[in-house]
């Protein structure tokens, strides 16, 4: 069984972020914990996209020099590509150049794997479902999106909206479907799900689909949500099983999305009823900011094994000292 794990990055540094004065190092951090964590993997795809001309590049931020990772050094591959689809763009590209793995699980370069046993226990979940479908940390299963209205909604110009248009008219994909797509994106794919991705998308067709400057660029989330809709690709997510940590850059806070819901954490106790299995991936910042430290034991709450959670974070985070 051949694994590849591929990390989306942009080492852009974005005027929102600049209350973040450790990002340039989020790249090393997580190829530090991967080393500790030693995972069954055997391929470590990191994307390198280019970066947007308004965007301060750090320069150093794919250079391994020096970095002490002997567990993963021979599996890592960075693959330059073309910063289209922000994070969507780089998986499928990706994808295009590594069809030959069993699994293929996707993460951004912010977030971590929670433990030793987290990619075992997300392939025995996927084992579960159909082998080409798709297993993401979360879904609004109540909830169903238009890429052209939601373009529409957040007054996308007309020149990208009949942009849009064309291409989906060229595709032969009707514009007004609707579709669950993958909230919190996260995933595992099989090779039996790339295969029909790629039997029913030309790579190119996708890179198009892609390339289309959005100014909301959580479009191309919805994008993602359409490509896995018309290949037949069904959406299934684990968070009626699994604590779902998800760390909002917008506000600098974290929630847990459970329950069909994005819960705020001292909301935990009143709309979180069962114990929970511990988190298959975590957020990096929550080792960055000492915030976070109260609402991470408010979590463990969460765990049907609050002590075995409260191991695991406490593992990483020293590990984050070492």
């Amino acid at each position: 069984m051949s694994i590849n794990l591929i990390i989306s990055t942009y080492a852009g540094k974005i005027d929102n972020y600049n209350f973040n004065d450790k990002k340039h190092l989020y790249l090393r951090y997580n190829l530090k914990i991967l080393n500790f964590l030693n995972l069954q993997l055997d391929q470590i795809t990191i994307m390198k996209p280019t970066i947007n001309k308004e965007h301060k590049e750090m320069t150093d931020y794919y250079d391994l020099t020096n970095l002490n990772i002997p567990n993963i050094i021979e599996k890592i591959k960075i693959t330059d590509c073309e910063n289209n689809g922000i994070s969507y763009g780089q998986l499928f590209n990706a994808l295009h150049n590594n069809q030959n793995f069993d699994y293929s699980i996707f993460i951004e370069d912010d977030y971590l794997f929670f433990n030793q046993n987290s990619i075992k226990i997300l392939l025995s979940e996927f084992k579960k479902i159909k082998q080409d479908s798709l297993l993401c940390s979360f879904i609004y299963k109540n909830r169903k999106w238009n890429l052209l209205q939601h373009a529409q909604k957040l007054n996308e110009s007309q020149n990208i909206l009949q942009q849009l248009k064309k291409k989906l008219n060229n595709l032969n994909i009707n514009s007004s479907n609707e579709y669950n797509i993958p909230d919190f994106s996260l995933c595992v794919l099989s090779k039996n799900t790339v295969n029909k991705i790629f039997n029913h998308f030309k790579y190119y067709q996708l890179y198009d689909l892609f390339s289309i400057a959005f100014k909301s660029i959580w479009l191309h989330q919805i994008l993602f949500g359409l490509i896995l809709y018309e290949s037949d690709i069904k959406i299934y997510d684990i968070q009626e099983n699994f604590i779902n940590i998800f760390y909002n850059t917008g506000n600098n806070a974290i929630t847990v999305t459970n329950n069909n819901q994005s819960i705020q954490i001292n909301q935990i106790q009143n709309r979180i009823k069962n114990k929970l299995n511990q988190p298959i991936f975590i957020p990096l910042d929550v080792f960055i900011f000492d915030k976070f430290r109260n609402d991470m034991k408010l979590i463990s709450v969460m765990s049907n094994n609050s002590k075995e959670f409260r191991e695991d974070y406490l593992k990483i985070k020293n590990n984050f000292k070492s």
